[in-house]
């Protein structure tokens, strides 16, 4: 039950406001190693405790190993995670710019059809299963310069589609949400007694904007909220499209 709220709040309910363009994975995979480092590190205070030489000698080996491999790994990774190469989008013959590392070599291989694949189909493995294991095995053909290439050209992308933007959000386009974002406005519900008018005068009298448009209590005492005009709901507002 918790799955499948979660994942109803995900699809339908939660804003994402920042997008990280993929970097909250890789975020993830770094702090997978901060548990290695910890679980190394405890193995060695075990083994030095119990005075067991060999133990320790491997796992600190593998400590080290673990350290050249992060910073090995951080140091080629960064920046094809940061950067996106601008020759993907350049057509074949369309510039004269340098050609792309291992474009030669894709030349061959562009219509090579993999060695699972050809496993797979004699085996009559049926394509949702190998189609997957494939791609993700043979990446110098499924995701070699040509195949992103191609991938890009497919997008869909309307060029006349441009969007517009205000003044003051190209100013905070590059600033911490931190520092651009205002106080939160107390939205209240509207009831026959008028509490919610008096509640937005007190609020606004030590400055606390509040407001009790689109939302009201019925004879029940059940709140409501305008749910088919989202225009009149104080607290909406439209997305930025990048």
């Amino acid at each position: 039950m918790f799955y499948l709220s979660y994942r109803y709040m995900l699809f339908y309910t939660i804003q994402s406001k920042i997008d990280t363009k993929g970097q909250c994975y890789t975020l993830a995979l770094q702090q997978m190693l901060t548990g290695v480092y910890l679980a190394e590190l405890c193995l060695i205070g075990l083994f030095v405790l119990r005075s067991a030489t060999g133990p320790t000698i491997i796992v600190g080996t593998l400590f080290v190993v673990t350290i050249i491999f992060n910073a090995v790994t951080n140091r080629y990774f960064a920046p094809l995670e940061k950067f996106l190469p601008a020759d993907l989008a350049n057509t074949e013959n369309g510039s004269d710019d340098q050609t792309p590392l291992l474009s030669s070599a894709e030349d061959d291989t562009a219509d090579e059809q993999s060695h699972i694949h050809r496993l797979g189909t004699q085996a009559h493995v049926p394509p949702k299963v190998l189609d997957p294991l494939a791609r993700f095995f043979s990446p110098r053909i499924y995701a070699s310069h040509k195949a992103m290439t191609a991938w890009l050209k497919e997008g869909d992308f309307d060029e006349d589609d441009v969007p517009e933007y205000k003044e003051e959000d190209i100013k905070k386009a590059y600033l911490n949400p931190a520092y651009t974002s205002s106080t939160p406005l107390v939205w209240l519900p509207k009831d026959q007694m008028g509490v919610s008018k008096k509640e937005i005068r007190e609020n606004e009298e030590v400055g606390l904007k509040a407001s009790d448009q689109g939302a009201w209590l019925d004879e029940k005492g059940t709140v409501n909220w305008s749910v088919e005009d989202f225009a009149e709901v104080p607290i909406f507002k439209p997305a930025v499209r990048w």
